[in-house]
């Protein structure tokens, strides 16, 4: 039996699904999105932990490179194990 009443205008299924298909890869790509987000804070936290720039006023500039004000010296043994 149809779902739309007589004289309504429907979608077919395949439309319907072709539209559901893609609502489901924009949500996925959306998530995918966010996981590429929280990688790139992760680094930029590694980043400003390995200039000393943690609790203090210095600010990494992710496009050029340059960082504005505080510790310029990297950190010796940042990473436990680091040579």
């Amino acid at each position: 039996m149809p779902c739309s009443r007589p004289g309504e205008k429907r979608v077919t299924a395949a439309e319907l699904y072709e539209l559901r298909r893609a609502q489901l890869v924009a949500e996925e790509a959306a998530l995918q999105a966010q996981l590429l987000q929280a990688a790139l804070r992760r680094k930029t936290l590694e980043i400003e932990r390995k200039y000393g720039l943690l609790g203090c006023r210095g600010v990494l500039d992710i496009h050029t490179g340059q960082i504005q004000g505080g510790g310029y010296e990297p950190e010796r043994n940042a990473h436990p194990g680091a040579p």
